[in-house]
């Protein structure tokens, strides 16, 4: 039996909540979290899902008031429910032992319920010895709902999907609890956002491009795509490019490499740092940090069942808002037969492979 649920009756309704029911699942593995649970959802049908990690290892280490990122359905801001927040380049912690970290999230997108419906993050929660200590999830749900979740264990992990569809998540915040609460300190390392809804993340761009396995089209997270004489960007500032791809056909392994000539800059056209994000058809994600001084990131699966299925070009930081996010060209690569590799590269995306609607 696999043992990635909680059982439901641990999630309870908060005190002061309003009245009604919503189904959820909770998790304490993010690989059942991420595969598993879209799967049970058992969502609408014509429904399409994402998921998007973000990790913090782009906050400069220091002191902040607050923080925020992502675009469209995946927008957020985090503060600390008492003081501020300090992050070390690799997590972000609530400064204070004793006091929790909210995360807030946008409404929903549409009156059918499309928006943030997953939600899971690698939560640290430490006393003043370093020990693991209990602590407490509470989410906020559009309907007005809350739902709490204890922490009890040192499982990093926790991750819920609401799969009423009319019903999708506005808030997150995980705190102390127990005798200790004043003295313990929580932090988050990674955190994990899944959609679900109609029609599926990005606005139709009409540009798309490629035959076969490695057919792609591109689309903008919150803005258009547009093209000039460098590529493919995205606009306004603050919003992200995405890239998904044909599944294979019969006999075909799809897309196992991609790689790309990508930018990141301010209005004034200065370089700055980014994310590249790839999903895998199962479900799975790579994330890299692209930094200023960068100028090809590229990446390769070994796995045959499960090509790269999507790839997001994504602005972060502390002033996300203000960047743009652009890519010249893109490079594909698959295993068209057993020891042989095939790289199609430099496929200018306003040349000859684009088809514009």
């Amino acid at each position: 039996m696999k043992q990635y649920a909680i059982s439901l009756a641990s999630l309870a309704i908060a005190s002061g909540a309003s009245a009604g029911i919503v189904d959820t699942i909770a998790f304490t593995n993010f690989s059942a979290w991420a595969n598993e649970g879209p799967k049970l959802a058992s969502f609408p049908a014509g429904w399409g899902t994402e998921i998007e990690i973000e990790t913090f290892d782009f906050v400069k280490p220091g002191s902040y008031a607050s923080l925020s990122g992502g675009d469209s359905w995946n927008s957020w801001t985090m503060s600390a429910s008492s003081g501020s927040m300090s992050a070390d380049g690799a997590r972000v912690s609530a400064s204070k032992p004793g006091g929790g970290l909210t995360f807030n999230f946008a409404a929903p997108l549409d009156g059918l319920g499309s928006g943030l419906h997953g939600i899971g993050g690698d939560f640290g929660l430490r006393g003043a010895t370093g020990g693991w200590m209990p602590g407490r999830i509470i989410l906020t749900l559009s309907s007005g709902l809350s739902l709490t979740h204890d922490v009890n264990s040192d499982n990093p992990f926790a991750g819920f999907w609401i799969t009423t569809p009319s019903v999708t998540i506005t808030s997150l915040t995980v705190m102390p609890y127990g005798d200790d609460a004043d003295t313990t300190s929580v932090s988050i390392n990674n955190l994990y956002l899944g959609f679900a809804g109609v029609p599926a993340p990005g606005s139709s761009s009409g540009y798309s491009g490629g035959t076969g396995w490695n057919s792609w089209a591109a689309a903008s997270s919150g803005g258009t795509v547009n093209a000039n004489s460098s590529g493919l960007y995205s606009q306004p500032a603050g919003t992200s490019l995405l890239f998904t791809f044909g599944p294979p056909a019969a006999g075909e392994a799809g897309v196992l490499g991609i790689g790309g000539d990508f930018r990141f800059f301010n209005s004034d056209g200065v370089a700055q740092d980014g994310r590249i994000w790839v999903r895998l058809a199962n479900g799975a994600s790579i994330v890299k940090t692209f930094t200023a001084a960068d100028s090809f990131v590229g990446f390769w699966t070994n796995d045959l069942a499960a090509p790269i299925a999507a790839l997001r070009i994504q602005p972060v930081g502390a002033s996300a808002s203000t960047l743009f996010v652009g890519v010249d060209n893109l490079y594909f690569g698959t295993v068209p037969a057993p020891g042989a590799i095939c790289l199609l590269g430099a496929a200018g995306l306003i040349g000859a492979n684009r088809r514009r609607a």
